[in-house]
């Protein structure tokens, strides 16, 4: 029987750690807001149930700022474990205001040498190594600490990671709506690497292209998946679509001709939902792009990032008119979130405000943030903003804990890769 003793942190994550980790019998989280910790529990029940975990997690109150109800409580908690040989106590320090942190290292000092087993416990969100001190009494009666660790990271035997659902989970939200996933190595991700390359030609005419295509295209009338665009869409000038564009994609199989078409009228079926989305929406390429590159990402021989998602729209609250973002993409390495914003076009100070928000309320002290930009960072390119506004973005950006990964066309895969594994360095 294992005893965990969960000093409640106002992160979730903290809270939710060392039971991931050591999976115990029962978890008993000790606090002063009992309000909030009746509220969390059923959460973090979600989410070890989802995973086949069936620790039993209960509660108990200890009195804000007083040492002598929290001693006692502890006391208590200590005082129901049995002294039957195999029952482990131990008491998350990762987590826990002065007091309780406090009351723990009387109670460590007090117990040490009564032959019940009694360990602290450590978890870096950060690291994933964990840290068990056992405290006793040496032949001359002081107090001697034994340090073992045990590796929760990638690398170990029991690797501690949170998918993204997870993460939105335990700070309290929902995802009401996610894009499809592009596995590398996919057929799928093939078409993403053709449309990319459609885009790094330039950028920002890319954008123009696609929304001018998307605007003239439309649904055909007998239906069966497909679409029509009239030959009027083409030609020179304003308003008009270079036939170039639409001969790339039939090319790259990334729409196939239907031969029975109306006079006058272009009739086709785009390959697959993805690369419909991409023709429709000129940011989506470069957000998939990103997806599929950050999965790639090996270390160690292993991914380095263990979830992934796309198109990601957050419900703040899990509740249907509540507040909602979207977010572009979200990766997680461990329980270390990453939100990233993907503009293909202009960026504005508001994103940065926008980014830096949704990190706050869905990662925490714990989360990262990016923003990836292509044009707006390239001075090549007709849409680049001039060196005065990018210097402000870069300053903000820097200011509010916010990487930029800039010009991403002008990588190489290999590149890119690099610069979103270095997001959670």
């Amino acid at each position: 029987m294992t005893t965990l003793i969960e000093l409640f942190d106002r992160s979730p994550v903290e809270n939710l750690l060392a039971t991931l980790a050591l999976r115990p019998d029962r978890t008993v989280y000790l606090g002063t807001d009992m309000r909030r910790i009746t509220r969390q529990l059923p959460v973090y029940e979600e989410i070890l149930r989802g995973r086949g975990i069936g620790t039993d997690l209960s509660c108990r109150s200890a009195a804000k700022n007083d040492l002598d109800s929290t001693l006692n409580a502890i006391d208590a908690i200590l005082d129901e474990c049995s002294d039957e040989e195999g029952e482990i106590c131990i008491v998350d320090i990762s987590g826990g205001d002065e007091t309780l942190l406090l009351s723990v290292g009387i109670i460590l000092g007090a117990r040490a040498g009564q032959g019940r087993r009694l360990l602290a416990f450590r978890c870096s969100p950060l690291t994933r190594m964990g840290s068990f001190f056992l405290v006793r009494r040496g032949k001359n009666g002081k107090l001697v600490v034994a340090r073992e660790q045990m590796d929760f990271s990638s690398t170990g035997e029991n690797p501690l990671s949170l998918s993204v659902d997870e993460i939105v989970t335990l700070h309290g939200g929902k995802i009401t709506a996610r894009n499809d996933r592009v596995l590398p190595g996919s057929a799928e991700a093939a078409d993403i690497d053709a449309l990319w390359e459609l885009c790094t030609e330039d950028c920002a005419a890319w954008n123009a292209t696609v929304n001018r295509f998307s605007t003239d295209v439309s649904k055909y009338a007998a239906g069966d998946g497909l679409y029509s665009i009239p030959e009027t869409a083409f030609g020179k000038g304003k308003n008009k679509l270079d036939q170039s564009f639409f001969k790339s994609l039939c090319r790259k199989g990334l729409i196939h001709l239907d031969p029975f078409g109306d006079s006058g009228v272009f009739l086709f079926r785009y390959k697959n939902k993805i690369v419909k989305e991409c023709l429709t929406k000129s940011g989506s390429v470069l957000e998939y792009m990103t997806l599929k590159t950050a999965m790639s990402v090996v270390e160690n021989g292993r991914p380095l990032y263990d979830s992934a998602e796309t198109g990601v729209i957050l419900d703040w609250d899990g509740q249907s008119n509540g507040t909602r973002n979207e977010i572009d993409v979200i990766l997680t390495r461990g329980v270390t979130p990453v939100f990233i914003s993907c503009k293909n076009g202009d960026v504005s100070v508001d994103e940065l405000y926008k980014v830096a928000a949704v990190a706050d309320r869905f990662g925490g002290d714990f989360s990262r943030r990016a923003i990836l930009a292509t044009s707006y960072f390239d001075p090549k390119s007709k849409a680049y903003p001039g060196p005065s506004a990018v210097n402000n973005i870069e300053d903000r950006a820097r200011d509010m804990g916010i990487r930029t990964v800039e010009q991403p066309h002008r990588m190489s895969e290999e590149e890119f890769a690099a610069a979103l594994a270095k997001l959670v360095k």
